[in-house]
């Protein structure tokens, strides 16, 4: 496996590509997915980047982790995605991709990132930036995992950040919205809201009683994608905290994050985005 780290404006791709070899699949086109890891806009988890890379490197996918800048007001973090699809496609037979097989697949506020950018990557004028053709910058399909897809629909949570107990929600808000705080603002990341024909079919999983991100977030996005006959399969789990990852030993951390049930997720979401 070839690793490298590249620059995308402000934000880094970490690129996880398997080699051209002459024992196996030579010449093959291969799907890729470029996961946005969550961290409520003030970060990145690694929890939610490196394990998730290597399960989908395992299983044939040319993959890309997204360190997208964080505490900053959006839509900084969306440009910066639509550059890295555009990139990734712009270079497919260099890196033995299949140009009409990229994903994009995002945690928790990574969701937000991915919702968001799925439901207007044709729309917006901040992104005509980042590609000539706006086919360039469309993902084929999106995967969401546990996300945020209201920004007001996130709990209060006490987190340390740079050695001071904050209140993450309220830190959040205040980079992403840069203090601009108006009805029209709020709502205009309201994901669920902006869902069209034109969004792409999305595979979307939450649990039932995830106390920081509720999953009425993924409830809200699939109606939406009902509503408009966009292609969707959804999964609900009855226990699981936030921010499982994985859900497996791989991912864990003091033994929070281990979740057999909700483990599947993955597999089927391997299987979703090879049905095409």
């Amino acid at each position: 496996m070839h690793t490298e780290t590249i620059a995308v404006d402000n934000a880094q791709l970490e690129i996880y590509l398997l080699k051209e070899s002459q024992e196996f699949q030579t010449g093959k086109s291969r799907p890729a997915i470029i996961i946005c890891p969550g961290g409520a806009y003030l970060g990145t988890a690694d929890r939610e980047a490196e394990p998730v890379a290597l399960w989908f490197a395992a299983r044939g996918y040319q993959v890309f982790v997204l360190r997208y800048s964080t505490r900053v007001a959006l839509p900084r973090p969306m440009i910066e995605l639509a550059k890295a699809i555009s990139l990734i496609r712009s270079k497919s037979k260099e890196w033995h991709i299949d140009p009409d097989d990229i994903s994009i697949c995002g945690f928790s506020a990574g969701g937000h990132l991915c919702s968001h950018y799925a439901t207007h990557w044709q729309l917006d004028d901040w992104l005509d930036q980042a590609a000539d053709d706006k086919k360039n910058r469309r993902p084929n399909a999106v995967i969401l995992c546990y996300p945020l897809i209201d920004l007001h629909m996130i709990n209060q949570q006490q987190v340390e950040i740079d050695q001071q107990e904050v209140d993450m929600r309220t830190m959040m808000l205040e980079y992403t919205l840069a203090d601009n705080h108006q009805p029209d603002q709020i709502s205009r990341w309201r994901n669920d809201l902006a869902v069209t024909k034109y969004t792409p079919r999305t595979f979307i999983w939450h649990t039932a009683d995830d106390e920081l991100v509720p999953a009425l977030n993924s409830l809200r996005f699939a109606v939406a994608l009902q509503e408009h006959n966009v292609s969707y399969e959804l999964h609900i789990f009855e226990h699981g905290v936030h921010g499982l990852s994985l859900a497996t030993s791989t991912s864990d951390e003091k033994g929070e994050f281990e979740n057999a049930d909700v483990a599947v997720w993955a597999e089927l979401a391997d299987r979703f985005l090879k049905r095409k």
